[in-house]
């Protein structure tokens, strides 16, 4: 244990250490007292009894953006400990600490250096913790490093490292914790000499870019409680000798892809894991049976793979599991499990973008810690258990997708409170949507499309102020839209496409809503439509609905007209138009006069009703009505052209 000077009077380090830290300049001359303090008085500068300096620890307050090169670390001979992390220290590693033969700790970790790792660091034989991590350091690994017998901690991720690990690291008998991860450039194989190290505790290659396959002498790491090979390019199978790691408590082969062949169900014989995440490789074949062992399981990761078979029910045996991940296996297949609904831990259970048939188990009804689940793009089949409505804290569920699903959509969803988002979609349920509904208060996303849903809308929904998605479409449904939709806050996309929806749509109740996107297309609309509403949702939007047309809108009163006497420039104003209106009757008589003489001229040339029925304005008038309604199918939308000051044009 260090300790500061007891003898105030006493010089507290010699001359050359005093020069050293001064000429650094990484503190400010009021900290120094201008040089006439000693060092082991200053901040960060612990000394021996002796008054040599033996620890320079980080202190954010003074150290900022400093040249670690400014400090001569040779004029140091006595230091154990230089602790410098996070201080955005510049520069290259100085030769000059491969000289510090008492250095223990060595921590530079998070900075911005830069160059290589000095194979001279190998000459730091007392040094039992390297931390250089979150740099800029770039090359090799040097060889050299496997001399530092004492090394327990060595840390080199985050940084540009290339080549290989040395071979020479499995001579660190002492090393617990080994992290190289993120260097990207790392490549080739992942050396066998690894093995060796029986003391390793953590082991963290993950994000680089190693090749070939795991060593099967990585199952000689019995002290191993943490293996991360996370992202890179390894290949071939998981040894069966990672089943002899007791300890092992976290495994992550995540993201190798050209990982393959059968899980090994000597897995299972590593009691202690908690985490195992297998997820986005090529395995294939079935889930082991002996995963059932794991009892301290709490997250299993297994999606994105070519599993194939059932999920065994001994799954049911992992009390402690939170999150179950299988999803995108396409060849899982069979009944799930109704041994699922022993896992009363479960938060997170996503089974979807497989080939699972059968029913929903009942027992889902017992996961009541349950928040996400996810069966979407199935093959199951029957209804929906009443069950699922003892799930109080739900919050995701989607079962789009299905197909087979079917039967109506039970009223006890309406007791999810807690649920956010409701995808049934693309599945056969029909019937009517249930009041209960109404009840989803946190509800902010409903996707009903594509079944055979019917009845009418339920007034209810528009309890919900947090939707902002809702998609009925491709249904059945039919009615009016709720006026209740006026009370929608948050709605921002309204999808009522394909159903028979009637009555006119209340352009006032839409515009209330601020939709980004609305689709009331293919129902049974009639009556006006604004033609700003139009211009604000597109002509698709409407689509379909032949009752429907539009009007243009009328201009909105000034409100500096509204409720106030005339002015006198009014009365002004109006004198003059009353005095012009003799004038305008005169000249609108000859008019009228004239044009009666010329119609008796033209009398003999009008055409048959049975002419040209393009040529409308030949017809002076008289063409039937009832040819127009039939020419544009009763005034159908997909007609308009275009919207006058008087109404609206029409394409026969």
């Amino acid at each position: 244990m260090w300790a500061t000077s007891a003898f105030p009077n006493s010089s507290c380090t010699s001359t050359s250490e005093a020069s050293a830290l001064l000429r650094s300049g990484w503190w400010p001359d009021h900290v120094t007292g201008n040089g006439s303090l000693p060092p082991c008085k200053w901040p960060g500068i612990r000394c021996d009894a002796h008054g040599s300096v033996r620890i320079v620890q980080w202190n954010t307050h003074y150290w900022r953006d400093f040249n670690l090169g400014s400090m001569n670390f040779s004029l140091l001979p006595n230091l154990a400990s230089l602790e410098l992390p996070f201080l955005a220290l510049t520069g290259r590693i100085p030769l000059q600490i491969c000289a510090l033969s008492r250095l223990a700790l060595l921590d530079l970790s998070y900075n911005f250096l830069s160059g290589e790792l000095p194979p001279c660091l190998g000459n730091l034989t007392m040094l039992e913790t390297l931390e250089l991590e979150g740099n800029e350091l770039r090359g090799p690994i040097p060889p050299e490093l496997g001399t530092l017998k004492r090394l327990v901690w060595l840390f080199l991720g985050n940084n540009n490292l290339n080549g290989t690990i040395p071979s020479s690291i499995g001579n660190l008998s002492n090393l617990t914790y080994l992290h190289l991860s993120g260097n990207q450039f790392l490549s080739e194989s992942v050396p066998s000499e690894i093995g060796n190290l029986k003391s390793l505790a953590h082991l963290d290659l993950s994000s680089n870019n190693f090749s070939g396959e795991i060593p099967v002498e990585f199952g000689h790491l019995t002290a191993l409680i943490y293996l991360d090979l996370y992202n890179n390019s390894l290949s071939g199978t998981i040894p069966p000798s990672i089943g002899n790691l007791s300890n092992l408590t976290y495994l992550n082969l995540r993201g190798n892809q050209f990982l393959s062949g059968s899980v090994p169900s000597e897995i299972g014989n590593s009691k202690s894991l908690a985490i195992l995440d297998l997820s986005l490789n090529n395995f294939s074949g079935e889930i082991p049976v002996e995963f059932g062992h794991l009892t301290a399981l709490i997250e299993l990761y297994l999606y994105n793979n070519s599993l194939s078979g059932t999920i065994p029910p001994s799954i049911g045996n992992l009390s402690n599991l939170t999150y179950l991940y299988l999803q995108g296996n396409q060849f899982l297949s069979g009944s799930v499990p109704s041994e699922i609904g022993n896992l009363k831990s479960l938060a997170v259970l996503d089974l979807s973008l497989n080939n699972f048939s059968g029913e929903i188990p009942v027992e889902f009804g017992r996961l009541t810690a349950l928040y996400h689940l996810d069966l979407h793009n199935n093959s199951l089949s029957g209804t929906i258990p009443p069950s699922i409505g003892n799930l109080s804290t739900l919050t995701y569920l989607y079962l789009q997708g299905n197909q087979f699903l079917s039967g109506s959509v039970p009223s006890e969803i309406g007791n999810l409170k807690s649920l956010a988002v409701l995808d049934l979609s693309l599945n056969n349920f029909s019937g009517e949507i249930p009041v209960e509904f109404g009840r989803l208060i946190a509800l902010y996303y409903l996707d009903l499309h594509n079944n055979s849903l019917s009845g009418t809308i339920p007034p209810s929904i528009g309890n919900l102020k947090s939707l902002a998605e809702l998609d009925l479409s491709l249904n059945n449904f039919s009615g009016e839209i709720p006026v209740e939709f006026g009370r929608l806050p948050a709605l921002d996309h309204l999808d009522l496409h394909n159903n028979s929806l009637s009555g006119t749509i209340l352009g006032s109740l839409i515009e209330h809503l601020h939709l980004r996107s609305i689709n009331l297309s293919y129902n049974l609309f009639t009556g006006p439509i604004s033609d700003r509403l139009v211009t604000a949702h597109s002509r698709d939007a409407f689509l379909g609905n032949k009752g429907l047309y539009i009007v243009k809108d009328r201009p909105p009163l000034r409100s500096d007209r509204m409720d106030r006497p005339p002015l006198r420039s009014d009365r002004t104003k109006i004198v003059l138009v009353l005095a012009i209106f003799p004038v305008f009757f005169a000249v609108l008589g000859s008019c009228f006069f004239l044009r009666r003489r010329m119609k008796r001229d033209e009398t003999k040339e009008m055409p048959e009703k049975d002419g040209d029925f393009m040529s409308i304005w030949n017809y002076d008038g008289k063409i039937a009505y009832e040819d127009i309604v039939k020419a544009t199918e009763d005034f159908d939308i997909k007609y308009c052209v275009g919207t006058g000051g008087y109404g609206s044009v029409y394409r026969a």
